[in-house]
């Protein structure tokens, strides 16, 4: 009979090491791979910053239209080109592809927004240049370029004026178009 009751007692033992086990060993994986693994692929095709970071309110003077107010960069989520020099073949391809990437977003396109931004004012060229090809382009001079660290790039900021993401010089506007799809649909902000 003792030796009955010692079998039960060391099934139970056992029985209870492995649903502790059971219940402590995915815990314990979870925390593995969330402090120490990251995978390789993600489905974004522009740059994630990282860490996001908050921009301060926009400080500039308008060359078209109303001078941006301190909330310019938040409600919308915005498309910017910033540009130190003049606007060169890259610079216009760069405008290209947010103008064509606002409009393949068809009845979503009113969800975002474009600008370009400025480090001096602009010239004639450049002021013809948005006259006929990229009408609606918010243009502003900036008083610093603080805000913007990523030269030659597309930035996309969020409706909470988050700098998220950025797309190099040469990037393809179908992978921004992919990106912004699946931001305004999974966002219910903006």
């Amino acid at each position: 009979m003792n030796q009955q009751c010692d079998t039960r007692r060391n099934r139970g033992r056992w029985i209870l090491i492995l649903l502790a086990l059971l219940f402590f060993v995915p815990i314990w994986a979870a925390m593995y791979l969330v402090q120490v693994w990251r995978p390789e692929g993600t489905v974004n095709h522009g740059i994630l910053v990282q860490p996001v970071r908050a921009l301060a309110p926009l400080h500039a003077s308008a060359v078209n239209g109303a001078a941006p107010h301190a909330g310019y960069l938040s409600g919308r989520w915005t498309l910017v080109y910033a540009l130190e020099g003049d606007c060169d073949e890259a610079c216009e391809l760069a405008l290209y592809h947010m103008r064509q990437v606002r409009l393949a977003l068809g009845k979503e396109m009113g969800r975002v927004q474009r600008l370009l931004v400025l480090f001096r004012k602009p010239n004639a060229h450049l002021d013809a240049l948005i006259d006929r090809e990229f009408s609606g382009l918010d243009v502003v001079v900036a008083e610093s370029d603080a805000p913007f660290g990523f030269r030659g790039s597309i930035h996309l900021v969020d409706p909470l004026g988050n700098l998220i993401m950025h797309y190099p010089a040469g990037r393809d506007a179908p992978g921004m178009i992919k990106d912004l799809k699946r931001l305004l649909k999974l966002s219910k902000i903006g």
